[in-house]
């Protein structure tokens, strides 16, 4: 073979080299490990079981403050001594309270599950009346994330689903690389054929 053949040689092979890499290449998310169901299930709920023990405590203490209300509500000299309105004001003050938990619950469970980018806003030492619409409106926006944090058996459908969803969005990721990179495999395809 003369030099310029062994040239143009070594140019086809390095075309169909790049044309071969081109045609096995693949998604991304591909090249990950595929997620694991129970191990993300199991991490995830680790992670939120401090949570939910801080919802349950501040539930508690509503629960408290809203019976002893209601007690001092029932006697009428209670009721004249002004003992009933403070304990209104206190029962008032811990529903903002846990309001504002199940916020920063909620948000903890969107980010630990991937569905917030950044973490929850630490919860609010003062709060007045004036948030609490804001924060009735976020818990009736969140309803699901809500119920689910407060029944262990919904977390754990909650959880499920969001994993499968999970799996899907990334199912479907990998076929639109595919799809939209499909022309490109078959131009190599045919130019190396």
């Amino acid at each position: 073979m003369s030099l310029d053949e062994i040239s143009q040689r070594a140019c086809i092979v390095g075309i169909i080299r790049e044309k071969t890499v081109i045609l096995t290449r693949q998604a991304p998310e591909r090249s990950l490990p595929p997620l694991n169901r129970t191990h993300s299930l199991t991490q995830w709920t680790h992670e939120l079981r401090g949570y939910q023990k801080q919802l349950r405590w501040c539930r508690k203490r509503y629960s408290t403050a809203k019976k002893e209300w209601q007690k001092a509500q029932a006697s009428w000299w209670r009721r004249l001594s002004g003992i009933s309105r403070r304990r209104k004001q206190v029962m008032e003050e811990k529903f903002l309270h846990l309001l504002d938990m199940i916020r920063y619950v909620v948000q903890a469970l969107l980010h630990i599950t991937g569905l917030r980018a950044i973490p929850p806003e630490p919860l609010r030492t003062i709060l007045t009346p004036q948030d609490k619409p804001a924060l009735e409106r976020f818990i009736k926006e969140y309803d699901d994330e809500f119920t689910a944090m407060a029944q262990p058996a919904k977390l754990s459908l909650w959880l499920n689903q969001r994993f499968d969803r999970m799996v899907r969005a990334r199912d479907e990721r990998i076929r639109r690389w595919n799809k939209v990179h499909q022309p490109e495999k078959e131009q190599a395809g045919r130019e190396i054929t």
